[in-house]
């Protein structure tokens, strides 16, 4: 009995001894005191890759939170970051709202007077004095401020001197790429390539652009070649009598033809040389009047070719400001931030302005009032040493020879194009404010009001623009194919028809010619 009870002690006495040996022992999550393990942290992905010295600059990570841990008493996480042993910033956030662990933090802007490479510390505690903290760096690739003016000077003074837009454009990205690529010309070139254009043309909002553009390109296109919008040029030339109400008269059609620069452009001028012509009106002071009308009216019109590129910009931007951690939910919808810059236009409203008042006071400046002065004193309406372009003129989008030029075939569709858009931004804002308020019921928060700001504001500028020219563009085909022209007038062939005769003349325009 007393060698059975001596054994046990011994054995008890080893048991004890050993577990002090070759064992990790793991903290104590229920001592007071005692925290519990740090999360691990990276640098978010989603950071830019370059940042502009002494310009405010942010930066995100994530948290990986380790498993079966328990963090009562433990609410808050400091964060500081730390360049040449210099606190940046140092900030507290929470460890978790009430729906589980915030896994992601951000730093507010600070400012950094270097350039080049900067490796920048990020640590991360549980108490302001970051006894025990984890820590993570990032090389971040700092420029001077002056050089990110490069690339658009270098696109501007390109253009200027080659003429060709498209190849500036590309010039000035490289170079923007050879800065992001720490000036290493192949790497800017591959990323150019496979990363700055393709992502541009794969992203949503750029190919909504690309499809709208296209739609109502086809539209206004197919519009011209019917004689609608010369139909319209002609109403109005009927105003037309003196110098100053031709002017006037070109300055009109130019804001009402709104919807497309080129297409108001080939308009403009071929319908309203001949009166300018009878007028002395100089070659230059038409060219004048037409583009800078155009393109002004297309800019800050709320329907025309040109928005869907600019709320496309906006959309980005507003995408860009929300990986960047912005809430962007309070904002508006891109269109409605277009429509809320258009005040703030001050070139294409000044232009307008600038015009009208010339044509009103009878004032040329420059360039102009010299050609003017050729015209009206010399009746010569193209300078001596101008150059005509010899090429013939591209005739295909004119409209034939014995077509009526009828205003309600360009008049129709403009209209119908403009009400589906606002119908469709309408539509699409209330279904998507009803979502929001069901949503914000479901987590317990006071739903967004169901008004007229929240509908304009959620609307889907993009998806609305592609519905209404896509739409106006097959009610278009279909508009002009059941037209016919019989001796220079439009004739409807229903009542031929009906009684089984053959279509009267001609259509207006086939199908074939439409697409």
């Amino acid at each position: 009995m007393r060698c059975s009870k001596l054994w046990l002690a011994v054995v008890w006495a080893i048991l004890v001894a050993s577990s002090g040996f070759g064992v990790v022992a793991q903290p104590n999550m229920d001592a007071p005191g005692q925290p519990p393990p740090l999360p691990a942290v990276e640098f978010s992905d989603k950071n830019r890759p370059v940042a502009v010295k002494n310009i405010a600059f942010s930066l995100k990570w994530t948290y990986s939170y380790p498993g079966n841990v328990s963090y009562e008493g433990y609410t808050k996480i400091y964060s500081k970051l730390v360049h040449k042993g210099k606190v940046l910033v140092q900030e507290e956030s929470d460890i978790a709202d009430r729906f589980g662990f915030i896994l992601e933090g951000k730093s507010t802007d600070f400012v950094i007077d270097a350039s080049g490479w900067q490796a920048i510390d990020l640590f991360i505690s549980y108490t302001p004095d970051f006894k025990m903290s984890n820590n993570a760096t990032r090389n971040q690739w700092y420029v001077p401020g002056a050089v990110t003016l490069l690339p658009p000077i270098i696109v501007i003074v390109f253009a200027i001197v080659t003429k060709g837009v498209f190849n500036s454009l590309y010039l000035g990205i490289f170079f923007a790429a050879f800065i992001v690529k720490q000036y290493n010309p192949f790497a800017a070139f591959l990323t150019t390539c496979d990363t700055y254009i393709v992502e541009s043309i794969g992203g949503v909002s750029h190919a909504y652009v690309i499809l709208f553009t296209w739609l109502l390109s086809g539209l206004i296109a197919a519009i011209t070649k019917s004689g609608g919008s010369f139909g319209i040029a002609d109403v109005f030339s009927k105003f037309a009598k003196t110098r100053m109400s031709v002017q006037m008269v070109i300055l009109f059609l130019g804001v009402i033809i709104f919807f497309d620069a080129n297409a108001n452009s080939l308009l403009l001028g071929n319908t309203m040389r001949v009166v300018s012509d009878r007028m002395m009106i100089s070659r230059e002071k038409l060219a004048f009047l037409v583009d800078a009308t155009t393109a002004p009216i297309a800019s800050i019109a709320p329907i025309s070719s040109w928005i869907g590129f600019e709320v496309g910009m906006i959309q980005q931007q507003l995408e860009n400001l929300q990986d960047n951690g912005v809430d962007v939910s309070t904002l508006p919808s891109a269109y409605v931030i277009f429509i809320q810059t258009v005040p703030s236009r001050f070139y294409p409203i000044l232009m307008l302005v600038f015009q009208f008042l010339s044509i009103l006071f009878r004032r040329e400046w420059g360039p102009i009032l010299l050609a003017e002065r050729r015209a009206f004193d010399e009746g010569k309406l193209i300078a001596d040493d101008a150059k005509i372009r010899n090429e013939e003129e591209n005739k295909s989008l004119l409209p034939k020879s014995n077509t009526p030029l009828c205003w309600w075939n360009g008049f129709v569709p403009v209209i119908l194009v403009i009400v589906l858009v606002m119908s469709s931004i309408i539509l699409t804002g209330r279904a998507k404010t009803i979502e929001m308020q069901k949503e914000a019921i479901a987590l317990g928060l006071p739903p967004p009001p169901l008004n007229a700001q929240a509908i304009f504001g959620n609307g889907d500028a993009n998806a609305s623009l592609t519905y209404a020219s896509f739409f106006t563009m097959l009610f278009a085909w279909v508009m002009y194919r059941f037209q016919y022209v019989l001796d220079g007038r439009i004739v409807l062939p229903f009542k031929h028809w009906i009684r089984c005769r053959a279509s009267p003349g001609q259509p207006l325009q086939t199908l074939g010619e439409s697409l």
